[in-house]
């Protein structure tokens, strides 16, 4: 059935525990402090939706796409993130991760693009192979080895 592009699809105080998004074309998603374990959306594209106050553990985003995508903190703070989540070969457009937790989060080979890192904390991320370009990574808490915090134009921490 189709869809009114009016509609928001809501999660809320849910737990998804391995649910399956793969090749998904998601739109105006809208999650509220749901837990989500081992969710995948490998090849999903999600646009227009937000996690606010999720606790996201291994989540995996394999050669997907997110566009205008939102994860905020809100009142749990650390507690909210993406932990050991996997961006592989992924494109990022005009996404926040304002003051998330994205530590342990593996990024190989993904790109983002006007994305807001500002005041998320991503000491323990490797950035080999990952490109930012047009990002705000002002406040950021970074890898001792990277550069300052701030905002960011073309390719940044790229190792090759």
């Amino acid at each position: 059935a189709s869809r009114s592009k009016q509609q928001i699809t809501l999660y809320i105080d849910s737990y998804l525990i391995q649910a399956d998004f793969s090749s998904a074309h998601l739109y105006r998603l809208r999650f509220e402090n749901c837990v989500a374990h081992s969710l995948n959306l490998d090849r999903a594209a999600l646009v227009n939706s937000s996690f606010y106050e999720c606790e996201m553990f291994k989540c995996k985003f394999h050669g997907s796409l997110l566009l205008k995508v939102s994860f905020a903190a809100g009142r749990k703070g650390d507690l909210a993130g993406l932990v050991k989540s996997v961006f592989e070969r992924t494109l990022v457009v005009d996404c926040s991760f304002r003051g998330m937790n994205l530590n342990q989060v593996e990024i190989a080979g993904t790109t983002f693009i006007h994305c807001d890192f500002s005041q998320a904390q991503l000491e323990g991320v490797d950035f080999a192979e990952a490109r930012f370009l047009a990002c705000d990574f002002h406040e950021a808490l970074l890898p001792a080895d990277t550069a300052p915090a701030g905002r960011h134009d073309g390719l940044l921490f790229g190792y090759r």
